[in-house]
């Protein structure tokens, strides 16, 4: 196409787009004004680790507190963590103790039982056993615990994460003050470890301790009839030597939300006790939550139980924190019994058991004789014969509780005039069916560096009258 052809197609399609344009056409709105600029708003509060913060009820920053040490450990069933303006701070320093100024120093410390690890924990309505204590001078002071939190605040949360295996621990705080003023702080610290607990048990103000057994009993009534205890035994019927809890509740309890122990006591879904040191106490207050993990296994919290003894008087200084997770042993699994004495190294079967109470001193004989049923088949054999008073056969007694405590063998006795210690343990003696356990233990003389004899018989047993 040449130069013309070009502008005259050019010309006709002009023409051909003045044709088809409407005669009256819309008129062009008028542009619209420029939008007005975009002014940013001033920076806000942007927070640094390893700083305490106060601020306004603005959210402006009053002060700002460096922390210059950290320190977290575990201590009989509890995650500390401490932080501080001052150098220093560690396990060893903490447990002997701080000298604070309370005109200069600034710390916060928190204590929580091992399930509210990485778990925020609210000041003002958290059921578990926790402590804080917070000391900022010219701001705010206070101590709070789940039992009383404090009124210094609005309100609080806290998070401390340790993890055991990296050594690490973090921390940090949002605290609303009563004047509106908030406090914050994230932190770090190295973990020092040992002493952790995975279970606790706390009774009353310096009895700390783990969950070392757990037992259950089947019940058609509850869920299970639960023992926790803090000794180191491995079958149930050890249970009433040690420090323990039994818990039984119903299964409609049983959903992992705490429950009130007072009302669920009253409405029959639960039963709860507390046997130390040959004392038993009723629990009537606090809050306890159980969840089913499966068949015999829980996670049961208890958390500021109070305690009143079987004569309804309420010490405040016996209360019960406790928290297991796990599986539970059937409590009926009975532990073997060598049934024999040991003189020395030298071991003796016991074939058989005999109680003579035909006189006014009971006299037991445990005799290799089998089926020894009087006492001249029982001393016709080897044999060992312990004298105690009448009432104390079927009962565990000691030289320090039995006057007429003596024990005999091969021709020897020893009683109070040769012996340092001594115990008869009555483990079970059911006369109706014949079966009984008994032990001999901590037979030690004045004089000597090793035990006289040691016995131990679970079997059938004779009772003479």
């Amino acid at each position: 196409m040449n130069i013309n052809r070009l502008l005259s197609a050019l010309a006709a399609l002009s023409m051909l787009a003045i044709a088809c344009k409407p005669d009256n056409s819309t008129p062009k709105p008028d542009p619209e004004p420029d939008p007005e600029p975009v002014v940013p708003d001033e920076p806000g509060f942007v927070q640094k680790d390893d700083v305490i913060y106060l601020l306004s009820d603005k959210g402006v920053v009053e002060k700002e507190i460096a922390v210059a040490s950290t320190a977290c450990y575990s201590d009989t069933g509890f995650y500390a963590f401490y932080l501080a303006d001052f150098p220093g701070l560690s396990k060893e320093v903490i447990k002997k103790g701080l000298d604070l100024d309370l005109e200069k120093d600034n710390i916060i410390a928190v204590n929580i039982l091992s399930p509210l690890n990485g778990q925020p924990v609210d000041i003002k309505y958290e059921h578990l056993r926790y402590l804080i204590s917070t000391l900022i001078p010219g701001v705010v002071t206070f101590d709070s615990s789940n039992e009383t939190p404090t009124d210094e605040i609005m309100y609080g949360v806290f998070t401390l994460s340790v993890d055991k295996d990296a050594k690490k621990a973090s921390f940090e705080i949002e605290i609303k003050l009563i004047d509106r003023r908030t406090i914050v702080v994230k932190t770090t610290s190295e973990y020092t470890p040992g002493g952790e607990n995975e279970s606790t048990f706390l009774w009353g103000e310096d009895y700390s301790r783990p969950v070392r057994a757990a037992f259950y009993q089947t019940d058609e009534e509850y869920v299970d009839i639960m023992y926790f205890s803090t000794g180191g035994i491995e079958y149930g019927e050890d249970i009433p030597r040690t420090t323990y809890a039994m818990i039984a509740p119903k299964a409609e309890i049983c959903d992992g939300q705490f429950h009130s122990i007072a009302d669920c006591l009253a409405d029959g879904t639960l039963k709860m006790m507390v046997r130390d040191f040959e004392s038993e106490w009723d629990m009537v207050s606090g809050n306890l939550a159980v969840g089913i993990n499966g068949e015999h296994d829980y996670c049961v919290t208890v958390s500021g139980a109070k305690a009143s003894d079987r004569n309804g008087y309420t010490a405040a200084e016996n209360g019960l924190d406790m928290y297991w997770n796990g599986p539970l042993v059937d409590v009926s699994i009975e532990r073997p019994v060598d049934n024999a004495f040991f003189v020395g190294t030298t071991r003796h079967a016991i074939g058989s058991a005999l109680i003579d109470l035909s006189g006014s001193l009971a006299h037991i004989y445990w005799t290799e004789a089998d089926g020894a049923t009087t006492v001249a088949e029982a001393v016709a054999s080897n044999h060992v014969c312990m004298t105690v008073s009448k009432q104390n056969y079927n009962r565990s007694a000691g030289l320090s509780t039995d006057g007429a405590f003596s024990l005999s063998y091969d021709g020897k006795v020893w009683d109070k005039t040769n012996l340092d210690t001594g115990s008869y343990i009555v483990h079970s003696l059911d006369e109706n069916t014949g079966l009984y356990h008994s032990e001999l233990a901590n037979l030690w003389p004045l004089s000597g560096s090793s035990v006289v004899l040691k016995l131990e018989y679970k079997g059938n047993v004779v009772i003479i009258r």
